[in-house]
């Protein structure tokens, strides 16, 4: 089932003023946690704006989602909208469970995701594998009951934690 994300309209003000600051808090929260890591991966990218505002910060930017319909979406904004940022940023559709690559990532972001999953320990493990030594993971999830048909996983304090 596509996921029906629209975090890059919501970022415009498309979805509301209200939300769009909101939304635009928790970003630049994301962004900010990045800090000087300058190779980064947002799993999970969703419709990519995360992915495109650490780019505009001059990062190498790898953004991976598993949605076909998402990753399009960010590529064609890419494309229209930023193209002066294409040598930074890339966007790769794939289940991350099966990503490969070369390199291993000084920061990893993994924001609103584990939430969806069914094993979002062994998520976790394979990000640790992918991760730099001295690398920096960046996880939020939504906090205790969240009664959304996709979320398979609850997290309060201590599941964190652990």
């Amino acid at each position: 089932m596509p996921n029906d994300d629209k975090i890059y309209q919501a970022y415009m003000g498309q979805m509301g003023e209200k939300f769009q600051t909101q939304v635009k808090t928790r970003i630049s929260w994301i962004v900010e946690q990045v800090g000087d890591y300058d190779t980064v991966w947002d799993v999970g990218c969703s419709q990519g704006i995360t992915s495109i505002l650490l780019a505009q910060q001059g990062k190498q930017v790898t953004g991976i989602d598993i949605q076909p319909e998402s990753i399009q979406f960010a590529q064609d904004i890419l494309e229209k909208e930023y193209p002066e940022l294409q040598d930074n940023l890339k966007f790769v559709c794939t289940d991350f469970f099966e990503y490969k690559s070369s390199t291993k990532a000084k920061c990893i972001i993994i924001t609103e995701v584990l939430e969806h999953l069914e094993n979002p320990e062994h998520f976790l493990e394979i990000a640790a594998q992918h991760l730099d030594e001295d690398g920096k993971l960046i996880v939020t999830v939504p906090f205790g009951v969240n009664n959304h048909p996709d979320h398979f996983s609850t997290f309060y304090m201590y599941t964190l934690y652990s």
